[in-house]
């Protein structure tokens, strides 16, 4: 894709919200990409870290055995620290970043990102 002179003058945040929106989001959800494909895409676009509302002990076996633990630069997992999106305490580990694009499954979790300043996106889970 060739960048424009705005997307140049854009955050690397602004970027990969862009890039997944033109360039992936479509053809992951049709199935014209595999996961595996889809991960090395976005993990180009800069650290990622993972928030989630398991706990650790179900949570990081699973990523260990799909291949996506290494991903990661952080895991956040809501029984280590103690609250669960969408509420502020789970987002106040990531105040302060700039850097951030926080993609969801749900609306509520979302907005509560976007409450927190946070360049959130909704993905929507379709059936292959």
């Amino acid at each position: 894709m060739a960048r424009s002179r705005r997307d140049r003058t854009w955050t690397r945040p602004q970027r990969a919200a862009r890039r997944w929106r033109a360039c992936w989001r479509l053809p992951f959800w049709e199935g014209a990409i595999t996961d595996a494909e889809m991960w090395e895409a976005i993990a180009h676009d800069g650290p990622m870290w993972l928030l989630s509302n398991h706990r650790t002990s179900w949570l990081l076996p699973r990523l260990e055995r799909f291949g996506v633990a290494d991903r990661f630069e952080r895991i956040l997992v809501s029984d280590v620290l103690a609250a669960a999106k969408p509420s502020a305490a789970a987002f106040a580990a990531l105040q302060g970043r700039d850097d951030l694009v926080f993609y969801d499954d749900s609306q509520c979790n979302v907005d509560a990102a976007r409450s927190f300043g946070i360049d959130a996106h909704l993905v929507a889970i379709t059936a292959r």
